[in-house]
C-alpha cells in the first residue's frame, strides 16, 4: 500500500506559508495501521471502519 502512495514536494508550502508538519512520516504510518487494526473509521464510506483494511488486503482502489 505504502507503494502506491504519491509522492508530494512540500518545499513550496514550507517557504511561501511558512508551513512545518505537525507529524513525522513513521508517525503518521504507524498511527494509520494502529486505526486500521483497531477498525478505527468515520461515518463516510471511504472511512468507514474495515474499508481502509479492505482497501489493503485487496490492493489501494481495487475492488473486493
Amino acid at each position: 500500500m505504502a507503494l502506491s502512495l504519491p509522492v508530494l514536494d512540500t518545499t513550496r508550502a514550507r517557504t511561501e506559508l511558512g508551513w512545518q508538519p505537525q507529524y513525522g512520516a513513521a508517525q503518521a504510518m504507524r498511527e494509520m495501521i494502529e486505526g486500521m487494526s483497531g477498525g478505527a473509521g468515520m461515518d463516510t464510506p471511504p472511512l468507514a471502519p474495515g474499508h481502509l483494511k479492505e482497501e489493503f488486503t485487496t490492493g489501494v482502489g481495487a475492488r473486493p
